[in-house]
């Protein structure tokens, strides 16, 4: 009974955010997805971002005025190079990026692997370290008003915290100009 009606409930969300064409319909679909699907569905969402969001994402992430910012990571296992689009604020001595799909994400364990990385945010690249699990309640404030509402909707419950490292950032405007 209660598989039916987990069904109901996500056919009737996903036709509401078909029929109104809208982004005010389509997030009501994917918020009640998100609540109902479960462990599979965020899998699910995860490797779809991962394969074809990220993609796109990464078109404008890391750039000036742009609320996404490029993690630069190393791989746990196979030391390959990796590139994560993620949201990211500016904290006192780092940064905070949040968790939307737990721990089990692969850019955090490799974050924790490595202790180190790189993030590209608002036109320039910082070395960042120390990476650490906080709560919501500690580090939302960082985030712009109109981000927390969808976190805290998503149930986004915890952040890393990075910490500068003492090495500067490097400006790619600067880089560009001294390669010329």
């Amino acid at each position: 009974m209660q598989s039916k009606q987990r069904f109901g409930t996500i056919a009737i969300a996903y036709l509401l955010g078909i029929l109104t064409g809208t982004l005010a319909g389509f997030s009501i679909a994917m918020l009640a997805l998100w609540h109902i699907g479960g462990d599979p569905f965020h899998r699910q969402m995860a490797q779809f971002n991962k394969r074809w969001l990220n993609r796109a994402t990464l078109q404008i992430a890391g750039r000036r005025d742009s609320p996404y910012a490029v993690l630069q990571h190393v791989g746990r296992s196979s030391g390959r190079q990796y590139v994560t689009p993620v949201m990211a604020a500016p904290i006192p001595g780092g940064f905070t990026i949040p968790l939307a799909y737990g721990d089990t994400s692969d850019w955090y364990r490799n974050l924790l692997a490595k202790g180190e990385c790189q993030l590209e945010w608002q036109g320039n690249t910082y070395r960042v370290n120390k990476p650490e699990l906080v709560d919501a309640a500690a580090i939302e404030s960082a985030f712009p008003i109109f981000w927390r509402g969808p976190m805290l909707s998503y149930g986004v419950n915890h952040f890393v915290k990075v910490s500068q490292a003492e090495q500067p950032a490097i400006n790619k405007v600067e880089q560009k100009a001294k390669l010329a």
